[in-house]
């Protein structure tokens, strides 16, 4: 069974005419007739009474006209799917995170322009992240650092402080900023070792010589935030992630450079998607803008 010879079927028997058949699908009427000639001999079946003005289907050509219609129906609504996602008006963007407070302003932007368009945000750590990228799980992501990968492009995005998350019975939660060694003799909370704001804390540390008392290490910043409104120590995150709470304070190291920032990766294959390139134009609005604005404030 050939899908031309199901397509000249479906033809016929929905416009009951072999020549109208062949006008509709734009072949000769002989090649047609072939076809489904063809595939009645195949399966030793008759598909239609031949009449000169009027082909009608047998019970078998029935059947079958009933299978090919919703054949034909899917093939339909599927080149819909592809003309509008092309276009714009339907689908799913895929967005992986390791960070979603960093990826919210540009979702949101992208709702507000496309908001036909369905949106899955998807956190994960940034080798997992990585991972959905390189496999085509997720269309775009947001990492803290800028992953250099022959399959991949990078765009920076933004960067901000990283600040501390200091328990307010601490006597360093009624300061507004600290020296880094003042974190000496302070518990603290770490990320997991693929914690890119991690790398950059304990590169901070390294280079001061400051070896502050580690007490626990935790997979999430949420649960690093709920151990600080415990009081178990001091955690960290950007300062765009910091969220308040009554037992907590922000504290901003003032004699180092604990920057984290944030890149755009999204495949090479995939470049030419309609949504990866809405994304890219939307970052590159966004720094635009930002650098218009520094440049009139300045």
């Amino acid at each position: 069974m050939r899908y031309t010879q199901l397509r000249s079927f479906y033809a016929v028997a929905k416009l009951g005419s072999f020549a109208k058949a062949a006008d509709y699908l734009h072949i000769s009427q002989p090649t047609i007739t072939a076809q489904v000639k063809e595939l009645e001999e195949q399966y030793n079946v008759c598909l239609f009474y031949r009449k000169r003005n009027n082909n009608t289907l047998t019970n078998v050509g029935k059947q079958l006209f009933e299978q090919v219609k919703m054949l034909f129906s899917l093939e339909e609504k599927t080149r819909k799917m592809l003309i509008a996602n092309g276009n714009l008006t339907m689908g799913t963007l895929t967005f992986g995170a390791v960070s979603p407070a960093a990826a919210m302003p540009i979702i949101e932007q992208f709702h507000k322009q496309y908001p036909q368009i369905d949106i899955q945000l998807i956190p994960g750590s940034s080798s997992s992240i990585m991972e959905g990228i390189l496999n085509g799980e997720l269309d775009v992501a947001i990492l803290a650092t800028d992953e250099k990968h022959p399959d991949l492009y990078s765009i920076h995005i933004t960067e901000q402080p990283i600040v501390l998350v200091v328990p307010n019975h601490l006597p360093l939660a009624k300061k507004e900023s600290i020296l880094l060694k003042d974190i000496t003799d302070i518990p603290l909370i770490h990320r997991d070792r693929g914690s890119s704001t991690r790398k950059i804390l304990e590169k901070a540390l390294l280079k001061q010589k400051v070896a502050p008392k580690t007490t626990l290490e935790v997979a999430s910043r949420e649960g690093a935030r709920e151990a600080s409104i415990s009081g178990l120590g001091v955690s960290y995150v950007g300062l765009h992630e910091f969220q308040p709470h009554p037992n907590i304070s922000l504290v901003k190291v003032k004699d180092t450079e604990l920057v984290s920032k944030s890149y755009l990766i999204y495949s090479k294959e995939m470049a030419n998607l309609p949504m990866v390139k809405a994304v890219v134009a939307i970052i590159t609005q966004r720094k635009q803008h930002k650098k218009k604005a520094h440049l009139m404030m300045g």
